[in-house]
């Protein structure tokens, strides 16, 4: 690819996540639920179910986007998303809102590891693959911004009709279609050729997709330097998932208003985004080990402080938690793709996601169990004590060659 197409590229990937951003019902889905008479028990499930599809899906989605594209893996996970829209905008009962949340989880896969392994490749391409984190910094700033704005319209929109909402997620998703379909997606490298290799008969699909899967486990095999990093990052992903998610009902209780809560999110999705778009800078002035380990336990002090803290303590202490959680995205994506091939890049970010799925899929109606019982405060501290767990556990392993 010449400079003016990965130029153009960065542009069309930037153009595409802002858009398919635009969910406005992101801090709204419940109330819509709830309004169209669903319980309380009815809307986890739905949302266990979102993770379920993303658990079962995750892989075989990722080796979609390394077998046949990462630019159609991404135009099929878009389309499937306007059905999520629709099926919400129609529906009235359990089961079409099981049939949307189902179909929520799948789009999410589709895209996912594909549109990470398409940016590195991009910036391949052009030998400029060290600036990944930056750029990736910056996709994820515009996301974050993306979703600030969708959860303030969405509400003013929610007001006048939930069919405006909705149908103005299908629009959003249609223009995400058409920024896809504008970028040019850089060819794979070409494998070495060798006798063997050329006289050997062309395998079946099912038989490459099992390939892929020996593929992604043997990179895990073979560089003992991804596996603490990758058990430590999906652990502090998912406690921060579940955190967000309760955080809502914890600050209710003490008495903030659900606009207020509102405003609070916005800024929380605004912060993070600057947290990403700085990630690179911090990521220059650090080795990748202690900086890991630094922003882990960071993170843990936070919580642990969060768990205790009250009013508007609490919402900075969550605002830190943000920052952290956020900024290690890009710097976390940079080490692990630098130890991936082309062939499994996809796939191998795809796992990882399927992990974080099904560590929320865990704890997620765990902790509202133990909420129940004793309370948010001795809850939220339980989850950094599984914290320490996971860092005692992995403490024999090597985060990174020495």
């Amino acid at each position: 690819m010449n400079q003016k197409s990965v130029k153009n590229n960065i542009l069309l990937i930037y153009a595409y996540t802002f858009a398919t951003g635009l969910f406005f019902d992101r801090a709204l889905w419940v109330l819509f639920l709830v309004e169209r008479g669903m319980n309380m028990a009815q809307v986890g499930l739905l949302e266990s179910l979102l993770h379920a599809a993303i658990l079962l899906f995750e892989v075989p989605t990722g080796m979609v986007a390394d077998l046949y594209g990462r630019r159609k893996s991404m135009l099929i996970g878009t389309f499937v998303s306007l059905f999520y829209a629709l099926f919400m905008m129609i529906s009235g009962n359990f089961f079409t809102f099981s049939l949307a949340f189902a179909l929520m989880g799948l789009s999410v896969t589709f895209k996912s590891g594909a549109s990470q392994a398409l940016l590195y490749e991009t910036l391949q391409a052009s030998g400029r693959e060290s600036n990944y984190t930056k750029i990736a910094g910056n996709e994820t700033a515009l996301l974050l911004v993306s979703l600030s704005i969708a959860q303030w319209v969405g509400g003013l929109m929610a007001e006048l009709s939930w069919t405006l909402v909705y149908s103005s997620i299908i629009v959003a998703q249609l223009v995400a279609m058409l920024l896809v379909w504008l970028i040019k997606e850089p060819a794979p490298p070409l494998p070495e050729l060798t006798d063997a290799s050329s006289s050997q008969p062309k395998r079946s699909t099912i038989g490459l997709w099992k390939a892929q899967i020996v593929d992604a486990l043997l990179v895990w095999k073979k560089e003992p330097s991804l596996r603490k990093p990758v058990v430590l990052f999906v652990s502090l992903v998912t406690i921060m998932t579940v955190v967000i998610f309760y955080a809502q009902e914890h600050l209710k209780r003490q008495g903030f208003s659900t606009g207020e809560i509102g405003f609070i999110f916005m800024l929380e999705a605004l912060l993070s985004a600057v947290a990403a778009k700085l990630a690179h800078r911090v990521e220059r002035k650090f080795q990748f080990a202690p900086l890991f380990r630094s922003i882990y336990l960071i993170f843990l002090l936070l919580l642990l402080l969060f768990a205790a803290g009250q009013g508007w303590i609490a919402v900075l202490l969550l605002y830190g938690m943000g920052l952290t959680s956020t900024g290690l995205e890009p710097i976390f994506s940079n080490f692990v793709q630098a130890r991936l091939s082309s062939q499994v890049r996809a796939t191998f970010f795809s796992m990882i996601s399927l992990l974080t799925s099904f560590g929320i899929m865990l704890i997620f109606p765990l902790f509202g169990a133990i909420v129940d019982r004793i309370g948010f405060s001795y809850s939220f501290m339980s989850l950094a004590g599984l914290l320490v767990l996971m860092r005692i556990l992995t403490l024999k392993r090597p985060v990174s060659p020495s």
